[in-house]
Parts: C-alpha cells; sequence; structure tokens
C-alpha cells in the first residue's frame, strides 16, 4: 500500500450524464428526464454520516500505519499512538471509553 488515500462522493443520479445507462446521447433525445434528490432538510445529516466515516477511516490508515524505509534509505517513522491520542483529545476529536465497573462522578 502506498499510503495514498482517495476520496470521492457524488449527489449526481445514477444514469444522468453517462454515469450509468442511458447514456448521455439518450437523455438528450429524452422529452424528459427525472430527478431524485433528498431535501435539503435530510442531506446536512447525511454529509455529517461521510464526514464521520472519513475521519474515521483516516484515523485508522494512521494507526495501521508501520514505519517504512523507501529509496535511498528514506525513513518515515510510524505515528506514535500516544501522541496522536493526545493531539486528537486536545481537539475534541477523541471518544474515551469509560469502563461500566468504574465508579461515576457523585457515587
Amino acid at each position: 500500500m502506498s499510503g495514498d488515500i482517495a476520496i470521492a462522493f457524488s449527489t449526481a443520479n445514477p444514469g444522468l450524464v453517462g454515469v450509468s445507462t442511458p447514456t448521455e446521447e439518450a437523455l438528450e433525445k429524452a422529452p424528459v428526464s427525472k430527478v431524485e434528490m433528498l431535501p435539503s432538510s435530510h442531506i446536512d445529516a447525511f454529509f455529517k454520516a461521510v464526514t464521520e466515516a472519513t475521519e474515521e477511516s483516516l484515523i485508522n490508515a494512521l494507526i495501521a500505519a508501520d514505519t517504512m524505509t523507501g529509496q535511498k534509505g528514506h525513513r518515515v517513522e510510524a505515528i506514535d499512538h500516544g501522541k496522536l491520542q493526545e493531539l486528537l483529545r486536545f481537539h475534541r476529536l477523541l471518544v474515551e471509553k469509560h469502563s461500566e465497573a468504574a465508579p461515576r462522578a457523585g457515587q
């Protein structure tokens, strides 16, 4: 694995402008095209879910990476998991798992 990450997202309707059948030529000849869409009130939650899933996959890739030595001895160290957790915690992006057996405040 090269370490490259590609992300693609589309809100296009399947079948429009050559995305899948029919072709763009067939659409040009059609008197009417049907467009399906989510109302704006629903799209924000959808984009948020996509963003969170992408963020999680990037963090997983950082954690899974190993130290590598490449051409001409160029060495790239794997990220320190403790430092990554510290950075995520600082930006309030780390969800801490708390043991159910641990006493809660006020108990």
